[in-house]
């Protein structure tokens, strides 16, 4: 997949391989249309997020949506994390949503890309 990719911008704000399971266990959320692996474990067909924004809304992303950062975004985070981290994945993902916003999908991507190289 090419860096400007949109299915590697999941609506969440996350670049998708920066994800620890992209790769390995995923191809990223636009590419599996927001069913990663994990869904499963949670008794879900969707990622909540995923399915609120792109699937009830038709957004893009979640930086769209006038109601960031919802009950939804607030309550999604990685189990593994510690409180005082999931804060901070949530503040930074909320930063890159607002950035998407204001550069563009595929500036955003860029940055991101260059970023991780």
């Amino acid at each position: 997949m090419s860096p400007s990719d949109n299915v590697l911008a999941a609506v969440c704000g996350t670049y998708c391989p920066t994800c620890r399971f992209y790769g390995e266990k995923c191809s990223g959320c636009g590419a599996v249309k927001g069913k990663p692996f994990w869904v499963k474990e949670y008794q879900r067909d969707v990622c909540r997020m995923y399915g609120c924004c792109v699937n009830k809304k038709h957004l893009e992303y979640c930086g769209e949506c006038v109601e960031l950062p919802c009950r939804i975004f607030e309550e999604s985070s990685d189990p593994s994390e510690t409180p005082e981290r999931a804060r901070l994945s949530r503040e930074n993902r909320i930063n890159a949503l607002k950035l998407r916003a204001e550069i563009g999908t595929q500036q955003w991507l860029k940055r991101q890309a260059s970023k991780k190289a």
